[in-house]
């Protein structure tokens, strides 16, 4: 299960196809309210890819609860990759910068992951 936490509805739409089209399972957030009641609610997707400017992020800290999920993979998909960099000690599996030939890269951070973490376990 992959979960999208993007807050453009174009990419958004955009990833979720193109890894449908891989035969992902993979669902979407919009905002950090929904994002925390999809992981609280239901369970922790197999892979967050996650941009980190989420609306709602003011309000809700996302960084504390991802947090609490140590072991979740989380790709940052971002426009300005070198200012997420350094996450006060959050385990990151992928930064993905977001340009034209991002969704590439994304699939390919995502098929290693899903190889390491999720189908070697």
């Amino acid at each position: 299960v992959i979960l999208i936490a993007e807050r453009n509805p174009h990419i958004r739409n955009l990833v979720q196809r193109e890894l449908m089209a891989e035969d992902y399972h993979v669902f979407t957030v919009d905002n950090v309210f929904q994002l925390k009641n999809w992981i609280y609610l239901r369970r922790a997707p197999d892979i967050l890819v996650l941009d980190p400017e989420l609306p709602g992020s003011e309000e809700h800290n996302i960084w504390g609860l991802l947090a609490s999920y140590p072991e979740l993979p989380v790709i940052i998909h971002c426009l300005c990759a070198d200012q997420w960099k350094d996450l006060n000690g959050l385990k990151l599996s992928a930064l993905v910068e977001k340009n034209g030939n991002s969704i590439n890269f994304l699939k390919h951070q995502i098929m290693r992951i899903d190889s390491e973490y999720c189908r070697g376990n």
